[in-house]
């Protein structure tokens, strides 16, 4: 097995059989004879999704397969949209989704098609207030964790998926301070490389996890959820390999929350929640050192409901901001008019019952 990175959890991610090391420390399943390559300290055990799990019908405009993301056409402008000026807010969203479209006629419904050889550029000024942004948000993810786990119990194994790479290296760092032993996986060779500075990573799909049952004890799934084309089967693949008992943290994009620099939107977001029909598009593209991809926003019913299909207790669900100021001293206490008007992620704890 690959020195300094165990593989001892691995199973082979098509049918879940006992992984052996064959020539050229590449793996083979002992159960299907899949190979799985060697690239150094890690092995590439990336494979197209299983199938998805069926969903209900009022989950089913989350579930992006590759011909109806393909199919997606612009919805047609509103009177609220001509209200609340979001006419450049459209052609934005116009013009990704067409980059979107023909990235996925290239590279299909994953992410390693499209970003198997990226690298961020950590000299920006966007590299290093991510950075700044995800110590933060580390400190308040080992709050909520250590928080629902009894003190003698502490520590053991966590799962980051979509592990990122020294751009997220807090959240590792700051569960190593607590005595978990990291493990990571990304669709990215850069992040899997530079995350072996932390702990344990391989190449690997989040729908299609190449771990065998039961083997974690946390699940840190931030910045991850938004990405995926079929998030309910990611979700399921990481219950899956989560221990009876185990936790799950998760963090992801609101849907229609407040932009705080335009008071129009505390209307906009009132008449969102009255009137669903109100909302501006949901968002399905963002953009990363110069690249249009995958990535979606999810309202708190909706949360919910996918924690709960995938077979989680949800803890609490809370409303969060990682501002890079709070690295320098206590946040401020919200006003009344913040704390009850949400700002742009989702901060959910769960566990998968006994």
């Amino acid at each position: 097995m690959t020195r300094g990175n165990d593989t001892s959890l691995l199973r082979c991610p098509r049918c879940l059989g006992a992984l052996e090391e064959s020539a050229g420390n590449a793996l083979r399943c002992a159960a299907c004879a899949a190979d799985y390559p060697s690239l150094g300290r890690y092995h590439d055990l990336f494979v197209e999704s299983r199938p998805a799990p069926p969903y209900p019908a009022e989950l089913a405009h989350l579930h992006f397969p590759r011909e109806g993301l393909l199919a997606m056409t612009p919805p047609p402008e509103t009177a609220w949209d001509r209200l609340f000026g979001r006419r450049d807010f459209n052609r934005g969203w116009e013009r990704d989704l067409q980059a979107l479209q023909d990235t996925v006629r290239q590279a299909g419904c994953c992410e390693r098609g499209r970003a198997e050889f990226m690298k961020d550029d950590e000299a920006s000024p966007a590299f290093e207030h991510q950075r700044r942004e995800v110590r933060v948000k580390a400190r308040k993810i080992m709050r909520r964790v250590l928080g629902a786990t009894p003190a003698g119990s502490r520590g053991g194994l966590v799962l980051h998926v979509g592990c990122g790479g020294r751009c997220n290296d807090g959240i590792p760092v700051e569960y190593a301070r607590a005595g978990y032993v990291n493990h990571g996986v990304d669709a990215v060779r850069s992040y899997v490389e530079e995350f072996l500075d932390q702990g344990h990573a391989q190449l690997a799909n989040a729908l299609a996890l190449p771990y065998a049952d039961a083997s974690f004890d946390v699940v840190n799934y931030t910045d991850i959820l938004e990405h995926l084309f079929d998030p309910l089967g990611g979700l399921v693949e990481a219950v899956r390999v989560l221990r009876p008992g185990g936790l799950l943290m998760l963090d992801t994009p609101g849907y229609a929350s407040i932009d705080r620099s335009r008071a129009l939107s505390y209307l906009e977001y009132a008449l969102g929640r009255a009137f669903p029909a109100t909302r501006r598009r949901r968002l399905v593209t963002a953009s990363w050192d110069g690249q249009t991809f995958f990535h979606t926003e999810f309202t708190a019913r909706e949360l919910r409901r996918l924690l709960s299909l995938a077979g989680l207790d949800i803890l609490s669900l809370d409303n969060e901001t990682f501002h890079p100021a709070e690295l320098d001293g206590p946040p401020p206490r919200p006003s009344l008019l913040r704390r009850l008007t949400p700002a742009g992620s989702w901060f959910a704890l769960a566990r998968r019952p006994s």
